[in-house]
C-alpha cells in the first residue's frame, strides 16, 4: 500500500521511511535515531499556549516539529521580543549524543554574526529540557515558497547569493552546516534569506560523534561523500546549495528514488536531469553553474563558497560564469549536432598540432616567480592571527630551497593582508608570475589549509586543494603544499632540492606553537616602538618551547638569532648575549644541519664572537646552498662583503640582484650608502643617501645615513642640520644608536661641545645596560681627530674581544686612522690580514 507524504502529497512505497520527492519522514509517529526506531514518548512537560517557560518565555503557539526538535513561538517577557524556542523531543533527552548535537547547534550558530544567518540568543537547559532561543523570522520557508511553483531566475539567484554569503561567513569560521535544504532557509516578506538549523553543523577540526558521522542530513540534499558516510568538508554545503538552486529553478529535486537506498544510489552514481529540459528558459550559463556545484567528485566541484559566489554574481549581472564554462556541445552547426562537428574539428586540430610540434618543438613557460599571500585566519579569532602570520613565513621559507623560483619576501607580501586588489594587480606590483592564496584553521589538534594556485596573467586557477593533518604533522602539511605548488608552476627542481622539500618530521604541537608565537613577536617588532619588549617576550617563548621539546631545532636557531641581535644592537652586553647565542646555534645545527637560518646565524656569530672570517664565509655559502632563493641570506651576505671584509663591488652586485623585490627596493639606497662610505666613495654615498631620503623621509635610518654622508663629504653645515633633525624623531634622545651617530656627526663637523655632551648621555645609557663603550669611544675620538685616544680605546676593545671590532676594516668613522701602522697591526690581530 502506498504511503502519502504529509508535506508534498507524493505517493511512496510502503517500505519507504522518507519521501522520494522531498525527503520528509513518512511516519510522524516514529523517530529514527541512529538506525533505531523509537516510539515517541510524552514530553517532560506540555507547554500550552499562555504558559511560561524558564521564567521568561510566554508560549504563543507551535511553529513546527522535526526529527531533531520541536519549535514553539514565544515572547521573551523580559526583553520584550518574539523568539522561536527549539526543544529536544523527549525521547532524545536521554541520548548524550543527541544533546551534544543540540548544544553544538547553538554554539555553532551563536558564533556567527551575519544578516543571512538566524541569530541565536540563548542556549540552556531548564526543567530537564534542553532548549535554544533564537530570533523569530516572519516569513515562509523556501520549501513552502517552492511548493507554489518554480522561482524565476532573478529571484532564485537573489536567494542563492544570500545563502552563499551566509555560508561563506560560516566556512571562514570553520563551520560546515551539513544540512542545507529548502526547509532550512526562511525568506522574509522583504526577500531576505535566513539560514536556519545548524543542528548538524560540524565545527572543522572537532571530532564527530561516531554514529553521527555516517549519513546525517536530509537525504535528498546530501552530497555523494555525505551519502557514502565519508568525511565531509565545506564542499558538502556547496553541493547542497546546488540542489536548492536546482529545486528553486525547476520546482523539483535533481535526485529521487522510490526508497531510501535508491535515492542514495542516485545521488552517488546517477546523473541528474538537465535543468533546461525541464525549464527551457533557464540560461545555459546558469545551468552550468548549478552543474559545477553538483559535480560528484568534491575535487572537481567549486572549491570554496567564494568561488561559487563569483559565478552566481556574474550570472546575476548578466555576465558569463568565471569558474564554470558553458558547455560547447549544445545545438547544431549546418544541421549537424555540435558534438560531432567539434569531434571532427578536434581530430583535424590534433593532426595539425602534431605537425606543428614536429616542425617547431616548444615548451610551456615555467612560472618561475611566485608570491604566497598572507594566510587568512579562518578561525575568526584574532588571537589566532599569530598562527596564520608565522605559518605564512614558514611556507615562504619552503620555497627558498628551490633555486629555479624566485619567491616574494614575507616583508613584501604582508602589505597585501586583507587586500581587495586582484591577483593580476598584485602580481604586477610584486613582479611575479604566480600567486598562492590560502587560509588556515587550527582547531583542536587539527590544522587545515585551503589553498589555490593562480596564474594571474591568464586569470586562471591552476589548482585548488585542501590540506589537513594533525598539528604534530604540520611540517608534512607544509611540505605537501610546497610540493604541490612547485609541481603546478612547472619549474625544474634538482634532486637535492626535492629531498629538502620532502624532508619533514613530527613536532610537539605545544612546543611548535610556542615557537610560532615567538617568530610572530619578532616579525611584528621590526617596526614596533616596543622592539626590545617584543624581543624579550619572543625569547621567553623559545625558551618555553625548548623546555617542552629540547630537540626543536627551529626554536634553538631563533633563540640564537635574538641573543645575537640584542648584543649587536647594544641592548644587551656582549658578555651576556654572544655566549648564549653561540650555545643555542651549536645545538640547533646539531639537531638539524639543513636549517639554513641556523647557518646564517652561525656566520654572524663566527664574525662577532670568534673573528673567524673564513669560517663565517663558509657558513654564509652553506646557507645559500640550502636556500638559494632566500633574499635575507643573500642580503646578509652582501652586508658581510660590503661592511666587514671590504669587497664593495661584489657586495653591490649581490645587493642589486634583490631589486625586483619591493621590500628590498626601499633598503637598497640605504645599504648602497653604507657600502660606499665603507669604501671611501663619498660622492656615491651622498647620492645614494639622498635617494634613500627621497624614497621615504619618515624612516630614521635613511636620515641617519644622509647626515653621515654630509659629514664625511665635508658638508658640515648640511650635516649639522640633518643631525638636529634626527633628534626630533620619537624616542631619539633615549636611543643609544641615535645618540652615538649624533655625537660622531657633531664631532666630525667641529661641534665639539655638543658632541661631548651627547657622548656623556650615551655613556650613562651604556652604563645602565652594562655595555662596554670602548669601540664606540674609539670611533668618537677618531671623529674628533684625536688619534691616540682612538687607538687607546681600539686596543682596549681588542683586549676585551669586542664583537664590534669586526667592523674595523670598513668603519667610516675610523677613516682618519687608516694610514697609521697601528691600524694595520689591529687588522692583523682581528684576523683581516
Amino acid at each position: 500500500m502506498a504511503v502519502q507524504c504529509p508535506k508534498c502529497r507524493a505517493e511512496n512505497p510502503e517500505t519507504s521511511r522518507f519521501c522520494g520527492n522531498c525527503a520528509t519522514a513518512l511516519r510522524p509517529e516514529e523517530k529514527i535515531l541512529f538506525g533505531k526506531t523509537l516510539t515517541l514518548e510524552t514530553p517532560f512537560r506540555v507547554l500550552d499556549k499562555g504558559s511560561v517557560f524558564a521564567g521568561k518565555y510566554k508560549i504563543l503557539g507551535e511553529i513546527g516539529r522535526g526529527g531533531m526538535g520541536i519549535v514553539l513561538k514565544a515572547e521573551d517577557t523580559k526583553l520584550k521580543r518574539t523568539v522561536a524556542l527549539k526543544f529536544l523531543p523527549a525521547e532524545l533527552t536521554r541520548s548524550r549524543e543527541a544533546k551534544e548535537r543540540f548544544i553544538r547547534e547553538a554554539q555553532a550558530a551563536a558564533a556567527l554574526d551575519h544578516p543571512n544567518i538566524c541569530v541565536v540568543h540563548e542556549a540552556d537547559e531548564c526543567e530537564g529540557q534542553a532548549y535554544i532561543a533564537m530570533a523569530h523570522i516572519e516569513g515562509e520557508s523556501l520549501r513552502t515558497r517552492i511548493n507554489k511553483g518554480p522561482l524565476n531566475a532573478d529571484e532564485a539567484l537573489g536567494i542563492a547569493i544570500q545563502v552563499a554569503e551566509g555560508l561563506e561567513e560560516a566556512h571562514k569560521k570553520g563551520i560546515v552546516h551539513r544540512d542545507i535544504k529548502s526547509g532550512n532557509i526562511m525568506v522574509t516578506a522583504a526577500g531576505q534569506a535566513k539560514i536556519m538549523d545548524f543542528g548538524l553543523a560540524k565545527v572543522v577540526g572537532e571530532s564527530l560523534i561516531t554514529r553521527e558521522a555516517k549519513t546525517m542530513g536530509t537525504l535528498a540534499y546530501m552530497s555523494p561523500e555525505q551519502a557514502k558516510g565519508e568525511a565531509v568538508d565545506h564542499r558538502t554545503d556547496i553541493w547542497s546549495l546546488g540542489v536548492v538552486l536546482y529545486e528553486m529553478l525547476t520546482g523539483g529535486l535533481p535526485f529521487g528514488g522510490e526508497q531510501e537506498a535508491s535515492l542514495l544510489y542516485s545521488i552517488v552514481h546517477e546523473p541528474h536531469p538537465p535543468m533546461r529540459k525541464i525549464e527551457p528558459k533557464i540560461s545555459a550559463g546558469l545551468e552550468q553553474v548549478v552543474e559545477k556545484a553538483l559535480v560528484k567528485n568534491p575535487a572537481d566541484r567549486y572549491q570554496t563558497m567564494g568561488e561559487f559566489l563569483e559565478d552566481l554574481r556574474a550570472i546575476a549581472e548578466g555576465l558569463k560564469p568565471i569558474r564554470a564554462k558553458v558547455r560547447p556541445f549544445e545545438g547544431r552547426i549546418l544541421g549537424m549536432r555540435k558534438v560531432y562537428v567539434y569531434a571532427g574539428l578536434a581530430v583535424l586540430i590534433a593532426l595539425a598540432t602534431l605537425g606543428i610540434f614536429a616542425l617547431f618543438p616548444g615548451r610551456t613557460e615555467a612560472l618561475d616567480s611566485i608570491a604566497i599571500l598572507p594566510l587568512v585566519n579562518d578561525s575568526g579569532d584574532p588571537s589566532q592571527d599569530y598562527f596564520a602570520n608565522s605559518l605564512t613565513d614558514r611556507l615562504i621559507a619552503e620555497f627558498y630551497k628551490v633555486s629555479a623560483v624566485r619567491v616574494a619576501s614575507r616583508q613584501s607580501v604582508m602589505a597585501y593582508a586583507k587586500t581587495t586588489k586582484s591577483p593580476a594587480q598584485i602580481a604586477r606590483e610584486l613582479n611575479v608570475k604566480a600567486i598562492v592564496e590560502a587560509s588556515v584553521l587550527k582547531s583542536g589538534n587539527r590544522v587545515r589549509l585551503i589553498a589555490r594556485l593562480i596564474d594571474p596573467n591568464r586569470n586562471l586557477q591552476i589548482w585548488g586543494d585542501t590540506f589537513e593533518r594533525d598539528y604534530s604533522d604540520i611540517l608534512f602539511l607544509q611540505s605537501d603544499l610546497s610540493q604541490a605548488i612547485v609541481s603546478g608552476i612547472k619549474v625544474a627542481v634538482q634532486p637535492k632540492e626535492k629531498a629538502l622539500l620532502a624532508s619533514a618530521r613530527k613536532v610537539n604541537p605545544e612546543a611548535y606553537d610556542l615557537c610560532l608565537q615567538g617568530i610572530n613577536l619578532w616579525l611584528s617588532s621590526v617596526e614596533a616602538s616596543d622592539y626590545l619588549e617584543n624581543e624579550l617576550k619572543a625569547i621567553d617563548c623559545f625558551n618555553k618551547a625548548i623546555a617542552i621539546d629540547p630537540n626543536l631545532a627551529l626554536a634553538h636557531a631563533w633563540l640564537s638569532h635574538l641573543y645575537w641581535e640584542l648584543g649587536i644592537n647594544l641592548y644587551m652586553s656582549e658578555e651576556e648575549a654572544y655566549p648564549k647565542a653561540k650555545a643555542a646555534i651549536l645545538k640547533a645545527l646539531e639537531l638539524d644541519e639543513t636549517l639554513a637560518e641556523a647557518h646564517l646565524n652561525f656566520a654572524w656569530i663566527k664574525c662577532t664572537l670568534d673573528w673567524d672570517f673564513p669560517g663565517a664565509e663558509k657558513e654564509f655559502l652553506r646557507a645559500l646552498e640550502l636556500e638559494p632563493g632566500n633574499p635575507y641570506v643573500r642580503f646578509d651576505y652582501s652586508v658581510y662583503l660590503g661592511q666587514l671584509v671590504g669587497k664593495t663591488d661584489e657586495a653591490i652586485a649581490r645587493l642589486m640582484s634583490l631589486q625586483k623585490d619591493p621590500a628590498f627596493q626601499k633598503i637598497i639606497p640605504y645599504k648602497l650608502t653604507l657600502f660606499n662610505m665603507a669604501a671611501g666613495r663619498f660622492d656615491e654615498a651622498l647620492k645614494a643617501a639622498r635617494e634613500a631620503v627621497e624614497m621615504d623621509p619618515t624612516i630614521l635610518i635613511n636620515n641617519e645615513v644622509l647626515a653621515h654622508a654630509y659629514a664625511l663629504k665635508g658638508m658640515h653645515a648640511e650635516a649639522i642640520v640633518q643631525a638636529e633633525k634626527l633628534m626630533t624623531f620619537p624616542g631619539a634622545r633615549n636611543d643609544s644608536l641615535v645618540l652615538f651617530e649624533y655625537a660622531c656627526i657633531m664631532a666630525l663637523s667641529g661641534r665639539r661641545e655638543e658632541a661631548l655632551k651627547s657622548m656623556e648621555e650615551l655613556k650613562a645609557l651604556f652604563a645602565q645596560k652594562h655595555i662596554d663603550t670602548s669601540y664606540s669611544l674609539a670611533q668618537f675620538h677618531a671623529a674628533l681627530g684625536e688619534k691616540d685616544q682612538a687607538f687607546k680605546h681600539l686596543y682596549d676593545a681588542y683586549q676585551k674581544h669586542s664583537g664590534n671590532m669586526v667592523g674595523l676594516k670598513t668603519n667610516w668613522w675610523l677613516h682618519s686612522l687608516r694610514d697609521d701602522p697601528r691600524f694595520d697591526d689591529l687588522l692583523k690581530k682581528v684576523g683581516f690580514e
